[in-house]
């Protein structure tokens, strides 16, 4: 059955009005009647099933049969702070992230970005990957698309006022296994903040920066993977250790709605031993 994002659902009675890009999509793409069933959802975890009661040409009504609230979204809160990419290899990133479980994306810029964009150019892209991450939710079940904000520098990801967030940054030349890394993470932690690099990675400068900021220097193995398999691999293991690919009774529980990177400064949860990389740059 389609699903169609309904961001602040106008309700008439037991009937819900649509407006805005969905109506163009139910009209024109998927070429809906009168009688066809749809799932709409508000992004905020509701569901609400009906069929189509009547169309015009800018609104559509929907009789609503039932509400739902499913539980589609992971117990753990998993923040990606992504490299700005060149191409289309950001829209790869938020549309498989998106299906993965994240909960917000952070594009940055950093000492080796490639693209040079700015201005009108950079707040199109902005606003198709938002539209790509609502299409990926609709498509994998979600009910609250992850929030993708504006690009912004490394150095004020780096220097945010964060407070329980077990915090990693991926780095190809960090010599401690991942299983070394993983087993040294509280299994009761559930708030995650992961950084993956452009293209070119990240200098030695930046990951000594992060890790006086309290971030954990996390290897993925003896190869080199491409920037944007990084998030989607990172994710899987986060998942599976900690979140909802755990057996249910291992898995942690998490707050209902929870505000993206709130608290104060400090450390998350992470019990391993410390290893000094030296400020080498």
């Amino acid at each position: 059955m389609s699903r169609f994002y309904v961001e602040d659902p106008h309700w008439v009675g037991n009937k819900i009005e649509i407006s805005g890009a969905e109506v163009r999509h139910i009209q024109k793409v998927l070429r809906l009647k009168k009688g066809d069933e749809i799932v709409l959802f508000d992004g905020k975890g509701m569901e609400y099933w009906g069929a189509i009661e009547s169309q015009k040409l800018n609104r559509i009504t929907v009789t609503i049969e039932k509400t739902n609230t499913p539980r589609r979204e992971s117990p753990i809160e998993v923040i990606l702070g992504q490299g700005l990419l060149k191409g289309d290899k950001m829209d790869y990133v938020l549309q498989k992230t998106t299906e993965m479980g994240v909960s917000a994306i952070f594009p940055f810029l950093s000492s080796r970005t490639v693209p040079n964009v700015g201005g009108e150019r950079l707040e199109r892209r902005w606003n198709r990957w938002k539209r790509i991450a609502v299409e990926s939710a609709k498509q994998c079940g979600r009910t609250v698309p992850p929030k993708v904000e504006a690009v912004r520098d490394l150095t004020s990801i780096l220097e945010w006022p964060v407070g329980d967030l077990v915090k990693l940054i991926l780095w190809e030349k960090e010599e401690m296994s991942l299983r070394e890394s993983i087993a040294g993470i509280d299994k009761k932690s559930r708030r995650f903040l992961f950084l993956v690099g452009p293209e070119g990675g990240f200098c030695e400068r930046e990951v000594s920066a992060a890790k006086g900021n309290g971030f954990i220097p996390v290897g993925l193995g003896p190869r080199i993977l491409r920037s944007e398999t990084v998030g989607v691999a990172m994710l899987s293991i986060l998942q599976y250790e900690f979140g909802d690919w755990r057996p249910p009774h291992q898995r942690a529980k998490r707050e209902d709605s929870p505000e993206v990177l709130r608290g104060v400064k400090g450390g998350g949860r992470y019990k391993g031993k410390a290893r000094d990389h030296g400020d080498t740059e």
